[in-house]
């Protein structure tokens, strides 16, 4: 980015920057905050941006675009996504449930069903031994059983 450019960026940020009282301390602006983190090539895009969220949303524009190479490569993450031997489970379903949300922003979904088997399908043979056929039998009758309860509600 040319130097001009940036010093009018850096006059914009300096002028958007507000001082406010809280409890004793100062808080500034956010907008300044998200700023100092943006490459210099993304600079240019977003500094007449002046509030939090639509500076936000136009990043996401910039980065989370839908296109079908983005698909391609979370679909194959997640296709690829293996659960490493000795590392907490959550953190595995943290990262698998991550991919799907990214997913979900891009206009892709699956149904319950399809988000466990992939889940599944992500663990070693060892961990799938833990869903047994009654664990599911118990789980789908309790399900409708709360949703009976609820109707008599």
């Amino acid at each position: 980015m040319s130097k001009s450019i940036r010093s009018q960026c850096l006059l914009r940020q300096s002028r958007m920057i507000n001082l406010m009282m809280i409890g004793g301390f100062f808080i500034v602006k956010l907008v300044v905050f998200i700023r100092q983190w943006v490459d210099d090539n993304v600079l240019n895009h977003i500094s007449d941006e002046t509030h939090a969220r639509t500076l936000w949303q136009k990043l996401e524009e910039l980065y989370a675009r839908k296109e079908g190479t983005n698909k391609m490569f979370l679909i194959k993450q997640l296709m690829n996504l293996r659960y490493r031997e000795g590392a907490p489970v959550a953190d595995h379903v943290k990262a698998f449930q991550g991919i799907i949300n990214q997913l979900s922003s891009m206009g892709i979904s699956f149904e319950d069903e399809v988000r466990a088997l992939l889940l599944l399908g992500s663990l070693p043979d060892t961990l799938k031994g833990v869903v047994t056929w009654n664990l599911i039998k118990t789980k789908v009758l309790n399900e409708e059983a709360r949703r009976i309860a609820e109707k008599g509600k």
